[in-house]
């Protein structure tokens, strides 16, 4: 019985080694499992920190590069407006050297004062010959009278009486010309001092002079508000 009783306990012992054994094996597995997860983890975060840093570096090189792409786009732009402007200005230049300086003139106007040409040098001068009969003279009166106050910052309409075409005496002509509340600068050519400076073929002519005192060119006949408009608007 004694032996039967060893026997069972060597057992129990054996089993009870065998169970530890065991346990210790899973527990041993199971710490392993951890340490490999989380050997995994920390190599997955050091991946993805490095694939982040990557990430905004190459972000960074980007920015750089598109501030660099929009910089030089910017100069170019600028070096094209620069190089157009030059252009124009050459072009500007050019052609006032092809045009006819104006010849400056002085006569009196009603009052008795000295009134030249050149005084209105800066600004587009409109001048215009005219006659007191002339009906195509008082047609276009009204509308230089509208367009110089329009573009009174641009433009000076100044008008010369014909006198030697006229029937009335200096008096009348100016009399009659602020009677019709006309503002514009008048004077009278009283010995026709213009007529080879100037040449009239016919009422009203006007001539168109530039900012730069050339002569444009003459306009014979009357001349409408939109037609002025568009002169001032190309030269002013």
């Amino acid at each position: 019985m004694k032996k039967i009783t060893k026997i069972i306990m060597l057992v129990l012992t054996i089993m009870v080694l065998l169970s530890s054994c065991g346990s210790t094996k899973k527990n041993d597995v199971e710490e392993k499992t951890k340490k490999e997860e989380k050997a995994d983890k920390d190599k997955k975060d050091k991946k993805s920190d490095k694939k982040d840093k990557e990430d905004k570096k190459e972000d960074k090189k980007k920015d750089k590069e598109d501030k660099e792409d929009k910089k030089d786009e910017k100069d170019k732009k600028e070096d094209k407006e620069d190089k157009k402007d030059k252009e124009d200005k050459g072009s500007d230049d050019d052609s006032n050297d092809d045009l006819p300086a104006a010849v400056d003139f002085t006569l009196k106007d009603k009052d008795g004062n000295e009134v030249s040409l050149s005084d209105y040098k800066g600004k587009v001068i409109i001048l215009n010959f005219f006659t007191t009969w002339c009906k195509y003279c008082i047609q276009e009166m009204p509308e230089f009278q509208e367009v110089s106050q329009e573009y009174s910052d641009d433009v000076v309409f100044l008008l010369v009486d014909v006198f030697q075409a006229e029937n009335i005496s200096e008096d009348e002509v100016f009399n009659w010309y602020e009677e019709k509340g006309y503002t514009m600068p008048m004077v009278v050519d009283s010995e026709g001092s213009l007529q080879q400076t100037y040449p009239v073929t016919g009422f009203p002519t006007s001539y168109v002079i530039n900012r730069d005192f050339n002569v444009l060119g003459s306009l014979p006949g009357a001349v409408d508000k939109a037609t002025l408009t568009s002169i001032i608007e190309d030269y002013k």
